[in-house]
């Protein structure tokens, strides 16, 4: 009886009267009164429960305002919450800094700040350049965005990008040093390394040439300190200061220096190719094939641009319905010049004091026609065959024919006009470019003016022929 007494006098000085007031109050919003005999159980229950909370440990302070949070509102057959309301605004707070220093990550990434250091910039002067960026998220979760590059603006370069040049293409990557890469068309190039020289770094530039010729100029670098490098699926190219040119068709390699001192590595191996020179990668039998030639003219045929495309072995086509081809030839000179179609020696003459010829070159029948050419030093050396250039001499219209609509008089303002011409083909409706697929179809939605709608189709391709066709459609 006295242990029962001193534990009811040490509940009782843990509960006071005025903990179990509080405790009793919230019944005060039970409509219908307790019991007698039911009170006393529950204000025992009160009394052991608060004396059990009073003798627990002090909790830290963010515990407590976790703990003191207010509980969400829920039916009585759902299961109350863990966390408290204070613990989920924590976490959301936390999640929104996490959002906001990953988006503006992102931002940064695909449009990034401009700088002092600019280490390369793309100008484009005549076509277009794809750029297609590596774009880092997370470690090595990333997306690819791709840009356009016109004669707009210039683009500042970033380690990662892959350049695409099309057809009509003319652009050059400009360093701060003064050195500069000519891109021409058909052109796939990735930048691999970028360092802008500092007073602590050098200046490091390294592209990798998948496809295409590049003609680079370099300047100022100092010896064995600077990087500018040139590489290709089966060799690497490295120079300080001079003027060289890599270009890749194919499986074959060149690389021919116009002034200065090109180093060349390959297979573990390495050549100093000089002035004049150049030294060509060729697929063998048994491995590459290396050989170290006079250096091979480069062909220009004096046609528009947008008459060209550039097949999936990078060789560069042209489209053409003239008579006469004018076609310039660049080499050493003094050098003999060679002029070779479809394998076949045409003409022959010697360079200018500028390395120059001139061929006016006659087209009588419609065809394919393989143009290139080779010299011969005043050594009696020969050169490899230029990077060929491939003439189609087209003359024949292309074709065009309408299916939809299919009868002249209609009862609704808008039509579908569809067709289909010569793939390839330049398709304009009454002065307004339209669509063409890969497959020559072409599909428009048409709304047409009470009375009859003139209609004017003109479809003109590659090689500059031309058809019109004209229809009428009348709006009842």
């Amino acid at each position: 009886m006295a242990s029962q007494n001193s534990s009811l006098n040490q509940r009782d000085r843990l509960a006071t009267e005025e903990d179990l007031q509080r405790a009793f109050a919230a019944l005060a919003r039970v409509p219908a009164p307790l019991r007698p005999e039911y009170a006393a159980q529950l204000r025992g229950t009160l009394r052991d429960e608060l004396a059990s909370r009073a003798a627990r440990p002090q909790q830290p302070w963010w515990r407590r305002f976790v703990s003191s949070a207010p509980p969400v509102a829920r039916p009585a057959h759902q299961v109350p919450p863990r966390a408290g309301y204070g613990l989920r605004l924590a976490m959301a707070a936390v999640g929104a800094v996490l959002i906001l220093v990953l988006a503006t990550a992102l931002v940064t990434e695909l449009y990034p700040l401009g700088s002092s250091a600019q280490v390369a910039t793309l100008s484009v002067r005549a076509g277009e350049v794809e750029i297609a960026r590596p774009v880092r998220i997370f470690v090595d979760t990333g997306l690819m965005r791709r840009l356009t590059a016109s004669s707009a603006e210039p683009v500042r370069l970033l380690p990662g990008d892959e350049l695409v040049s099309d057809p009509a293409a003319d652009a050059e990557i400009a360093l701060p040093d003064g050195s500069k890469m000519a891109v021409g068309p058909g052109v796939q190039l990735t930048i691999e390394e970028l360092q802008a020289r500092t007073a602590a770094k050098p200046l490091v530039v390294a592209m990798r040439l998948e496809r295409g010729e590049v003609r680079s100029q370099v300047e100022h670098l100092r010896a064995d300190q600077d990087r500018f490098q040139v590489s290709t699926p089966n060799l690497v190219a490295q120079v300080r200061g001079t003027i060289f040119r890599v270009d890749v068709r194919r499986d074959t390699t060149r690389v021919a220096t116009d002034r200065g001192l090109v180093r060349v590595q390959w297979a573990g191996q390495s050549v100093d190719v000089e002035a004049g020179r150049e030294l060509v990668v060729l697929p063998g039998q048994l491995g590459p094939r290396v050989e170290a030639l006079p250096q091979s003219p480069t062909i220009d045929l004096a046609l528009p641009a947008e008459s060209a495309e550039i097949r999936p072995d990078g060789e560069q086509v042209f489209f053409t319905k003239k008579a006469t081809i004018p076609i310039a030839i660049h080499t050493l000179p003094g050098a003999q010049v060679e002029f070779v179609v479809n394998d076949v020696a045409v003409a022959r003459a010697a360079a200018d004091a500028d390395g120059r010829v001139t061929v006016d070159f006659p087209v009588d029948a419609e065809g394919e026609y393989r143009i290139t050419a080779v010299i011969e030093t005043p050594a009696g050396d020969r050169s490899l065959p230029a990077p060929a250039r491939v003439l189609v001499v087209d003359r024949t219209p292309p074709a065009l024919a309408l299916s939809e609509p299919a009868q002249p008089q209609v009862k609704t303002s808008t039509v579908l006009l569809s067709g289909v011409t010569t793939p390839g083909a330049q398709l304009v409706l009454n002065r307004q470019p339209l669509s063409v697929d890969a497959e020559g179809r072409f599909t428009q939605k048409l709304r047409l003016s009470p009375g009859p709608n003139q209609l004017v189709l003109i479809a003109t391709d590659r090689a500059g022929n031309s058809v019109t066709l004209q229809s009428v459609v009348i709006l009842e």
